[in-house]
Parts: structure tokens; sequence; C-alpha cells
């Protein structure tokens, strides 16, 4: 892997850990927030106590059995791990970034899938190279807009000849 690659997948995957904590970290609080205003609706006179109870658990059910926040967690502290190996990259040698990139991914948290092509947009636009990747799909440009990542969609090449002479 020559280091030119090598400092690609360091940013893909910093990107892709840092889209994937902020995403299942505003689901854990969007989930939150439901679960505690559904809470209080069992103050207001409202029929169906039973449609809130029901609500309440499923969606405590699913925290628990997600996980979101300790998904989020974990990616928080990748993305900070990769971010400290983007720093110190120019002054480690090739061998020296290898071998801790591989020690880091070690610990990589399983991002969902419809981050990975975003985060190599991210990595790419970052880096300078020509984006040679496909447009994203609706559900891609979504969960990256929820990630608080989207990235541009690709620009064509326009001449600009209006400038004055």
């Amino acid at each position: 892997m020559s280091r030119h690659d090598l400092i690609f997948d360091i940013h893909y995957s910093y990107y892709l850990e840092k889209m994937f904590a902020t995403l299942t970290g505003r689901i854990d609080r969007f989930m939150t927030f439901l679960i505690i205003l559904s809470g209080c609706g069992v103050f207001v006179s409202i029929t169906g106590y039973v449609w809130f109870g029901a609500f309440i658990a499923a969606l405590s059910v699913s925290q628990v059995v997600y996980q979101f926040s300790r998904s989020s967690g974990i990616a928080t502290e990748q993305a900070r791990l990769y971010l400290e190996l983007i720093t110190d990259e120019p002054s480690l040698t090739h061998e020296e970034l290898l071998a801790r990139f591989k020690h880091l991914q070690n610990a990589d948290s399983k991002p969902w899938g419809c981050l990975e092509l975003p985060a190599q947009k991210r990595a790419t636009i970052v880096l300078g190279f020509p984006d040679t990747y496909r447009e994203l799909s609706k559900q891609e440009r979504i969960a990256a807009w929820l990630a608080g990542d989207l990235p541009p969609k690709k620009q064509k090449e326009t001449r600009d000849d209006s400038t004055p002479t």
C-alpha cells in the first residue's frame, strides 16, 4: 500500500467514524426526547394511555437493543484517534503510519453502509483528489445529511466566458 493510499484510507476512516458517531448520537438523543415527551403525555388529559405506554416501551427497548449511545461513543473515540493520526502523519515514517493505522482499525465501530460513499467523497474533497465516485443515492444523501456531512453534488465543469476584458 502506497503512502498516498494510506493517507486516503486514514481520512476515509476518520470521516466514516465521525459521521457514524454524529448520526447514532442524534438518533439516541431524538429517541430520548420522544420518551420524555411521551412520558409527559400521561399528565395531559388525553385518552389512550396504553398507546403512550406502548410507544415508550418500544423506544426504550430499541435503545437497549441497538445501543445508539454506546455506538456513538465508540465511534467518537475512534474518530478522535484517527484525527490524532492525521495530525501526526507528516512526522511519521511510512512503516510507523501503517502500523498505527492497522492498530486503530482493530477497534473500529461497525458503521452503516449508507455512510461509506459519503465518507469516501468527503475524504476525496478534503485531500483535493478528483471525485470519480458515483452520485449518492437518496438514502445515502439523507443519511449523510443526518450525519452532519453531506458532500456537495459533483460539480460539472463550466467555462466562465463572462470575464471582463
